[in-house]
């Protein structure tokens, strides 16, 4: 393939970049032979219509100060109508003093992705973190991200958004010495309307939370909340998310919430007086007793308000 080696040591970088350019330019299909590849700088993986097959292949950087493993689409070039499987970046050992990226997503629409995954990156999957970045309208389906400090980030900055992506299971897994966030969706109303289907975040992280939500009507729906979470709440609702909505069927799942209108809605959670139904400045909750209740502002207790 090029000449590349895909021994994990040699350095492959100018081969699979020459290998990407050749797909990139014939749009047709590509296959990185289920080898793995030592890599010196970032990839760089852009155009439209064409099929790559990594299943089974792994791309290593060879230092934690390389920033990127791979970038999909760049500032001027859009990937877009692609079809990308098994594409897999692994670092050979985790730094949080660098601000590394395992994938970047910069500029990516209309494509699907299956088996995405990245370890041991502070960032495994950070979806447009520069102004102008668009992610929008893309299926990513079983993606993962391991031990980092934030697994997958939303960071929408300047002009940028990331909006209306599906994602289908997947797993996120939690290094309690390191992760912050299995789940990071920042950005206001630049991350707005994606979703997310029955993915697994494990966590014995008693510190931090499953998932951090300040966007605007996203949904979170069935999470496999894996492991123990401690007193922290498990979804945290930031105070520039609106209408976004978390459901699980874990009962001792909590949720803590300084935004507007969002729902969280458990098996005995649901409308807790510390995860009520918003509408406007009002908080509706049941109390222990199965009333309901609410309050014009957020209410301190569960007897707190009126009963309706």
């Amino acid at each position: 393939m090029f000449g590349a080696v895909g021994d994990g040591f040699a350095d492959d970088t100018v081969p699979l970049r020459n290998f990407l350019a050749d797909l990139r330019d014939n749009q047709g299909r590509g296959d990185m032979e289920g080898k793995t590849y030592g890599i010196s700088d970032i990839l760089y993986i852009t155009g439209a219509r064409f099929s790559l097959e990594a299943t089974g292949s792994s791309i290593v950087p060879a230092s934690s100060a390389l920033l990127a493993g791979i970038q999909l689409g760049t500032t001027t070039d859009i990937l877009n109508n692609v079809n990308i499987t098994g594409l897999r970046v692994e670092r050979p050992s985790y730094s949080d003093n660098s601000e590394n990226i395992g994938i970047k997503l910069r500029n990516v629409a209309n494509s699907t992705f299956t088996d995405l995954s990245s370890r041991d990156s502070k960032y495994n999957l950070k979806l447009a973190p520069q102004s102008g970045d668009r992610i929008g309208y893309n299926l990513f389906l079983n993606a993962k991200g391991y031990c980092g400090k934030l697994n997958i980030w939303y960071q929408p900055t300047g002009d940028g958004w990331a909006n209306e992506n599906t994602w289908f299971g997947g797993r996120l897994g939690c290094d309690p010495t390191r992760t912050q966030y299995n789940l990071s969706i920042t950005g206001g109303i630049a991350s707005n309307e994606n979703k997310f289907y029955g993915m697994a975040m494990e966590g014995d992280a008693p510190a931090w939370a499953a998932a951090y939500i300040d966007g605007v009507a996203n949904t979170l729906d069935n999470p496999r909340l894996e492991g123990e979470w401690g007193s922290t709440a498990a979804i945290i609702f930031g105070p520039n998310s609106i209408r976004n909505l978390v459901t699980t069927r874990r009962f001792d799942a909590k949720a803590s919430d300084s935004g507007v209108n969002n729902e969280f809605r458990g098996p005995s959670t649901s409308w807790s007086y510390n995860s009520p139904l918003k509408r406007g400045n009002f908080c509706i909750w049941f109390d222990a007793s199965g009333k309901p209740r609410y309050k014009n502002g957020l209410p301190a207790s569960e007897g707190d308000g009126t009963l309706f």
